[in-house]
C-alpha cells in the first residue's frame, strides 16, 4: 500500500486496519523510512551535511 499514490490515502487505509495489523504496518513503515534515510545520508549528505537539524548552532 505504501508504494502507491496518493500517500495520504494509503496511510488512511493503514489506520483503518485491525489493531494487530496496524502495529505491524507501523513497524514496516518505520523500517522502510530508516532504510531510505540511511541511503539518503550515504548519497546526499556524505561528508558535509548542510541540513540545519543536523548542525544546531
Amino acid at each position: 500500500m505504501i508504494v502507491r499514490e496518493p500517500i495520504l490515502e494509503q496511510t488512511g487505509k493503514i489506520a483503518d486496519l485491525p489493531p494487530s495489523e496496524c502495529v505491524k504496518s507501523i513497524r514496516i513503515l518505520l523500517s522502510t523510512f530508516a532504510v531510505a534515510d540511511t541511503r539518503r545520508r550515504e548519497t546526499e549528505c556524505r561528508g558535509t551535511c548542510g541540513h540545519a537539524w543536523r548542525n544546531p548552532s
